[in-house]
């Protein structure tokens, strides 16, 4: 309760505080893929690939791919690392490379799954002293409400960077899932997503995405 009234009260500080804040609108299209390949009670291991591009009015601005490992260790613990090469498609033209450890801790209580995961990124940008750690923590509730072609779900994600001493990023989610087949899952979400990362203002973004979830 108390983290969600903390996102709330962020977020209304982030829209009505800024007078500076820009708002930008963008459209992300993710596919992500994960095969399951060692099961052995609730531990599983599932090699990992996705893909996200994002768009704005002027085209292409982000590609991001990943690849690596997930693995549901315990039936409360997922646990997933990867690589991913992140190409800022821009004027600037900026390549980073990143590696990733998140922790996954969820729980279901009747129709409601919470998951709560906490993001450890190393981001490398080649040529440059410019590396950083950033940590993200992302609280989500799914609701099954009876369907099963159909789930609702709510999130909020901060992240905080290492040589920036402060918060820098807030996303507010809420979208569906429906369930379009064995193993295939389409999302689709808005995410106000606020930033103020190496900037003295607040940015804020509005984005509509869609998600291609595959289980093989």
């Amino acid at each position: 309760m108390r983290r969600t009234g903390t996102a709330a009260f962020l977020m209304a500080a982030v829209l009505l505080c800024g007078r500076a804040a820009r708002a930008e609108g963008e459209f992300r299209f993710i596919v992500d893929l994960d095969h399951q390949v060692i099961q052995a009670g609730s531990f599983n291991l599932r090699p990992m690939l996705r893909t996200e591009e994002r768009f704005r009015d002027q085209g292409l601005v982000y590609l991001k791919l990943f690849a690596g490992l997930r693995s549901d260790v315990l039936p409360w613990l997922t646990l997933q690392t990867y690589y991913a090469h992140k190409d800022k498609v821009s004027k600037d033209h900026e390549i980073w490379h990143m590696a990733v450890l998140d922790l996954i801790v969820h729980v279901e209580v009747g129709p409601l799954t919470i998951a709560d995961r906490h993001g450890n990124e190393l981001h490398i940008r080649p040529g440059l002293s410019s590396s950083f750690y950033r940590y993200r923590n992302n609280l989500d509730l799914h609701f099954d409400p009876g369907l099963t072609w159909l789930r609702l779900w709510v999130a909020d994600e901060i992240r905080m960077d290492a040589d920036q001493a402060r918060l820098n990023m807030n996303d507010a989610k809420a979208g569906i899932d429906l369930l379009a087949g064995k193993g295939l899952r389409v999302r689709l979400f808005y995410d106000l997503e606020s930033s103020r990362r190496s900037k003295p203002d607040w940015q804020v973004t509005h984005v509509f995405q869609f998600r291609l979830i595959l289980r093989l």
